[in-house]
């Protein structure tokens, strides 16, 4: 977690209540080689910093994988577009 935490303070130095906020709030987790993080058509609901290793994102054509990306150690990845219109449609419905 202090990579992340260096990583966010080299963009904008972090006060130490938001360092400590980040602290009491961000979870770590290890994924296994080739263990699947988001499926096609599910919501994505975390935003993952990669600590160490590679994570490739892919999709299915015919029986084949296509690979589109890959990311290393200390690269920010999310679905973007399903995180945030997941958020757009979620406030919809408080409103």
């Amino acid at each position: 977690m202090e990579k992340l935490v260096q990583f966010l303070n080299d963009i904008y130095p972090l006060s130490d209540g938001l360092k400590n906020k980040l602290h009491e709030i961000i979870k770590v987790g290890d994924f296994d080689k080739k263990e699947i993080i988001l499926k096609a058509g599910q919501v994505c609901k975390n935003i993952y910093f990669i600590e160490s290793g590679f994570v490739r994102s892919f999709y299915k054509k015919d029986s084949e994988e296509v690979t589109t990306w890959f990311m290393k150690e200390n690269d920010v990845i999310i679905s973007v577009k399903s995180f945030f219109c997941k958020a757009l449609v979620m406030n919809s419905f408080k409103q």
